[in-house]
């Protein structure tokens, strides 16, 4: 398996702990009755946690949109180089700091983590088009 399917993996489990972390956070915030619900109202002031927790499932699902095309584009094309490589495993490691200083409210390290994932999805993309 390439390192940029390894790295996918990565993610998608990264993905799948902020998936079952948010109820339970949500559930200490507003109790089971609201997690049951059909939460109708959003996460107010009272549950910033929750909310942050919130924002990075949101987050992340849109650097999905970029991230999986770009991992499945090296396998298809059989394009994996270094860029790709080192690419995805940046990005992931990426994510995992930002998924866990989002829902603590690390912002410094949060936006810097931000920031290198990004850079490590253009690193991906320029390993993608040179081949």
């Amino acid at each position: 398996m390439t390192p940029e399917m390894i790295s996918l993996l990565v993610f998608l489990a990264t993905f799948a702990a902020l998936l079952l972390a948010q109820p339970l956070i949500l559930a200490r915030a507003k109790g089971m009755q609201y997690v049951t619900g059909n939460r109708a109202h959003p996460v107010d002031a009272d549950a910033p946690v929750a909310g942050r927790l919130d924002r990075t499932v949101r987050n992340s699902i849109e650097a999905a949109v970029l991230f999986v095309p770009l991992v499945l584009a090296t396998e298809l094309l059989g394009t994996s180089n270094v860029l790709t490589q080192w690419g995805a495993i940046v990005f992931v490691a990426a994510r995992v700091v930002y998924a866990l200083t989002y829902p603590l409210g690390i912002v410094g390290l949060r936006t810097l983590a931000w920031n290198a994932g990004f850079a490590a999805l253009a690193a991906m993309a320029l390993g993608l088009v040179q081949g």
